[in-house]
């Protein structure tokens, strides 16, 4: 921004001249660049005119006393401005946040603080035209959060970044899903700014890149938490939970399941699902009143889990938590999963394998595996991978006849042993195992059982584990 001193022959300047703005400011004329929108006819920017105009004509009903008070208001303001801007710019983003003319505010806050900004602000991706952003409600008095989002390449004639606003929420809703029509691989990031009664902005959080990469969670037993890891390394990330029975306690988890936006948890201790938000981990429902929930799984529609202690299979519907069926089975039942068109359940102590027709839940066959006590099952590269805590060793299964294709592992704490394998998971031609006893997460290459790294020792910090069981790489 440049400032221009006037020589004799100038009294003054304002206004715009070729694209840039001028004007007058403690006695001195200011040149600035003018921003101007991508698409001044856009419903957006017609919008924000509209409420322009009707604000300019509210200001000139108030009386000199409000109209005084605005002016003080905005002296004692960071930046200071007319009391008609002040004025402006506050109602207008109410305006826009609510679209009620109920809002407006004809005298400014007792004072120019401003809100706090939100917490925990993050995005998930879900697709390549879908963004999962999720925040913590803010501490303060708040009413709308409003989002901005930024695309690169996407810089204006001035080498700065080009930010335009995406919408204005109601902040106790924690959750918007942004859905856009850029190409595939384009880096957006988002950051937000807190909105209160009076129009005030709160500071704009760190801006936040989208969120593309696999992460694997993983149910840290005895610790009473789940924790997130990064799979190339496998490296802590995030972890939540204490034990109890809070919306974010647990008692006993076991297993795991996760799609691109949730996570569901086997809360085995409470007698409970649980349903979590990936985003910041915040709570989100729950299916109660449960008799020992255990192996769990999910497809884009369903969710499926085990009551071991009446031995049946509960269905529901994954999005409202609905019940949808229920099968009493003869078995005992651990860890399950959804593949091709049929539900597998592994059985633990008698050994075996049932297939069920998903979501039908029909009795499809059974195999048994002598010995091979059988905790968790998942597939991938056309086989079914399960894990035998009794045999210390991982089985590769063909699941068109049951066969047992091959198998790996051995008792001990080494590269190529476990000690009571339990969860299990694959993703893209790697396993990623819970090894119980040794307190660590270990990966696998699937195609020639390849050791590749191990992560975790036994503990309560952030790397640490205590008889840890479930998990899922999503």
């Amino acid at each position: 921004m440049a400032k221009i001193f006037h020589t004799a022959l100038v009294s003054s300047i304002h206004k715009k001249m070729h694209g840039s703005i001028l004007r007058r400011r403690k006695g001195h004329t200011l040149l600035s660049q003018g921003q101007r929108p991508r698409d001044p006819h856009s419903a957006r920017q017609m919008q924000l005119r509209g409420h322009f105009n009707y604000l300019a004509g509210k200001w000139g009903a108030l009386t000199p006393t409000q109209q005084e008070m605005w002016n003080t208001h905005a002296s004692r303001l960071d930046k200071p401005m007319s009391g008609f801007n002040d004025f402006v710019g506050m109602n207008t983003r109410l305006l826009a946040a609510s679209n009620s003319t109920l809002v407006i505010r004809d005298t400014p806050p007792a004072t120019p603080d401003t809100p706090t900004y939100s917490t925990d602000f993050s995005v998930l991706f879900i697709s390549n035209s879908t963004n999962l952003l999720s925040w913590t409600e803010p501490d303060s008095a708040s009413l709308f959060l409003s989002i901005y989002r930024s695309v690169e390449p996407g810089f204006s004639y001035t080498k700065k970044r080009r930010w335009s606003l995406v919408a204005t929420v109601r902040s106790d809703d924690k959750l918007y899903s942004d859905t856009h029509g850029f190409p595939q691989g384009v880096p957006i990031r988002y950051h937000a700014r807190v909105i209160d009664p009076y129009g005030r902005q709160s500071p704009r959080t760190a801006a936040v890149p989208t969120i593309v990469s696999p992460m694997a969670f993983i149910v840290d037993t005895e610790n009473f938490r789940i924790k997130e890891y990064t799979i190339d390394p496998l490296s802590f990330s995030r972890m939540f939970g204490t034990a109890g029975s809070g919306e974010t306690q647990f008692n006993e988890p076991n297993h795991i399941a996760a799609d691109q936006a949730y996570l569901y948890i086997s809360d085995y201790g409470n007698s409970r699902v649980k349903k979590h938000l990936r985003g910041n981990f915040s709570f989100t429902g729950s299916i109660t009143s449960l008799s020992e929930p255990t192996g769990i799984d999910c497809d884009d529609t369903y969710l499926v889990f085990i009551e071991y202690a009446v031995k049946k299979i509960r269905l529901f519907n994954k999005e409202t938590l609905a019940p949808l069926d229920s099968q009493t089975v003869s078995h005992w039942s651990n860890g399950c999963h959804i593949y091709d068109g049929k539900l597998y359940v592994a059985t633990g102590g008698s050994y075996q394998i049932f297939s069920y027709t998903f979501p039908g839940l029909s009795l499809v066959t059974d195999w048994t595996f002598a010995n091979d006590s059988i905790i968790d099952i998942t597939s991938g590269g056309g086989f079914l991978w399960a894990t035998s805590y009794s045999q210390n060793r991982l089985l590769k299964i063909d699941p068109s006849t049951g066969s047992l294709v091959d198998t790996y592992g051995s008792f001990g704490s080494g590269d190529d042993n476990f000690s009571g394998p339990y969860g299990i998971d694959y993703y893209d031609g790697i396993l990623y195992v819970v090894d119980y006893w040794n307190n660590r997460i270990k990966k696998h290459r699937a195609s020639d059982w390849t050791f590749i790294e191990a992560s975790g020792s036994t503990g309560s910090g952030q790397g640490q584990f205590s008889s840890p069981q479930g998990i899922a790489v999503a």
